[in-house]
């Protein structure tokens, strides 16, 4: 059994995912009404609350999934660009670095 299957890592992932999720919703609430004070009008908050019907979506998809299928899905383009910078590293500098 996975680290990443135990219940309690899935409960702290959906935990520490809530939190984020509620952190980045109350900035946008608040960048909404800055914009609505500035201009006062319906239109200016329009973005914030695109960015936050995407926000929720991105939510109950990251919920939705299995931790480990999220932090694969995270850590496969991270390896690659760790790759792509060690190897120009290798290349002008000739230093050994390991490749992940």
């Amino acid at each position: 059994m996975s680290m990443f299957d135990t219940p309690l890592f899935q409960l702290a992932f959906k935990v520490i995912a809530s939190i984020v999720f509620i952190g980045l919703m109350c900035g946008l609430v608040k960048s909404a009404i800055d914009s609505w004070k500035r201009k006062g009008t319906l239109l200016s908050i329009l973005d914030e609350v695109i960015m936050g019907f995407i926000g929720i979506i991105v939510f109950g998809i990251v919920i939705a999934l299995p931790p480990s299928t999220i932090i694969n899905g995270i850590s496969e383009p991270l390896k690659i660009i760790y790759n792509a910078i060690v190897n120009f590293i290798r290349e002008t500098t000739g230093l050994p670095l390991p490749v992940v």
